[in-house]
């Protein structure tokens, strides 16, 4: 590789065409290092593709972006482009069938005008470097491996060199027919610019992000991202089915907002289900920041409506298995001097009861337990016949159908407060934890 040469003018210097193009050269090479350097090839801004997944439409669009090629040099595309069917086909030189994959990529086509005699000052010698769409035919994404972040040339290096035969181009997505005229646009495998370097530092200079630097005691998997600093987020935290909150993952209330929690997992159950929790075999009900419902816990409980917490109990063996779902009402016994819970029977005292199940019972390390509801919201069931009532009312155990609520109306003991008000014929509500029960004088009419 040649040293760069930066070239330095003085008056009265005759001014070559070398020693223009020596300038130009040189910054033009110091950008295209800064583009590969601390980043790479990849979309940069726009270069989106249409329709997306679940969508189909006719055509295929890419609107106007700008992205960097594996040679360091800027591509850009100043206006939306679409191709339908019969341009791709053109494209491809064969018919699309529904199933077939097309790749999208965007490459650089550097067209040199023609080269004018020397001292013919009206003639103009100049490179168009073109951004071009090119549709090659894909092999289904399913079948290839993962997007590789490698330039084709490290950006110390002659960025020219090699270039005989590699487009260096980047991957915009994948187009397939999902059936016959329709298209759809897949990302999965879309390039985008990624930084290179292993650590960001906030405006003090002090680490705050590791880019694939840690790894968990679990899976010793070092593909991740960990912030060395307290993370604040504004928006909301979506967690899905996948995620795992590790060793002593902590929300606390920082700024004195309201955290909420909700039950991840599948009632019951394996070591794959363990994120934090109660019991060490038994991980069920934890906190997570996001609230409750959604689309990753098993409960009808509306998003926003706030989330769970709960501590395990050991099950009486006089319970006869009606704890198989959150929303039970639980009462204290006792077995070989230890404290135990069971359903409420109706022959029970309701000054011995403890609150609602979070979860089903289930045994873990052979024992039978069950979670009961600490802070949070619950789905109970209403038992039939209970009167319409509002959001706040309270909810006590009905005392015939007894794993059921209903409204507390003759005072005494209640669990929960209605989180979602009812017309008469709700089967089911949401309703907020009341730990321990409290409780209510009885109604009082006058006049």
């Amino acid at each position: 590789m040649a040293v760069p040469v930066r070239p330095i003018f003085q008056n009265g210097q005759r001014l070559t065409a070398e020693r223009l193009n020596t300038a130009l050269e040189f910054l033009r090479t110091t950008v295209r290092r800064l583009s590969l350097g601390p980043l790479s090839q990849g979309v940069a801004s726009g270069l989106e593709i249409f329709p997306r997944n679940p969508g189909t439409s006719d055509r295929l669009t890419v609107n106007p972006g700008v992205g960097i090629d594996g040679r360091g040099r800027l591509m850009v595309i100043e206006f939306a482009q679409t191709f339908t069917v019969a341009n791709i086909q053109a494209a491809l030189g064969t018919a699309l069938r529904p199933g077939d994959f097309v790749e999208i990529r965007l490459v650089l086509a550097e067209d040199s005008g023609t080269s004018a005699a020397e001292c013919a000052g009206t003639n103009v010698a100049s490179v168009i470097e073109n951004a071009v769409i090119n549709l090659v035919p894909s092999t289904p994404i399913s079948n290839q491996p993962p997007v590789s972040g490698t330039s084709c040339v490290n950006p110390w290096e002659d960025l020219d060199a090699g270039a005989s035969g590699q487009d260096c181009g980047i991957t915009l997505g994948h187009v397939t027919m999902t059936s016959p005229g329709q298209l759809q646009a897949l990302t999965q495998l879309r390039q985008a610019v990624s930084v290179q370097v292993g650590r960001v530092r906030n405006a003090n200079g002090n680490q705050v992000m590791f880019l694939g630097e840690s790894s968990t005691g679990e899976t010793g998997q070092a593909e991740m991202i960990r912030v060395g600093q307290p993370l604040v987020l504004d928006g909301p935290l979506v967690a899905n089915n996948a995620s795992t909150f590790h060793n002593t993952s902590r929300f606390d209330q920082l700024f004195g907002g309201e955290v909420q929690a909700t039950l991840i997992g599948v009632n019951g159950s394996t070591t794959g289900n363990q994120v934090a929790g109660m019991w060490p075999q038994d991980q069920r009900v934890f906190v997570v920041a996001g609230g409750a419902g959604g689309f990753f816990a098993p409960t009808n409980i509306p998003n926003g409506q706030g989330g769970l917490t709960a501590v395990q109990f050991l099950v009486h063996p006089s319970s006869p298995g009606f704890i198989s779902r959150p929303g039970v009402p639980l009462v204290a016994d006792v077995i070989n001097g230890a404290p135990a819970v069971h359903e409420f029977f109706q022959t029970s005292n309701t000054r011995a009861l403890v609150g609602l199940s979070a979860a089903s019972a289930a045994r873990v390390a052979g024992v039978n337990s069950v979670p009961i509801a600490t802070s949070g919201v619950v789905e109970v069931l209403v038992a039939a016949g209970t009167r319409a009532f509002s959001v706040g009312e309270e909810l006590t155990m009905h005392p015939t159908d007894t794993t059921k609520l209903t409204t507390n109306d003759g005072g005494g003991v209640f669990l929960a407060r209605a989180a979602q008000s009812s017309d008469g014929t709700a089967p089911r509500v949401a309703a907020w934890v009341i730990y321990p029960p409290q409780v209510s004088p009885a109604t009082i009419t006058i006049g």
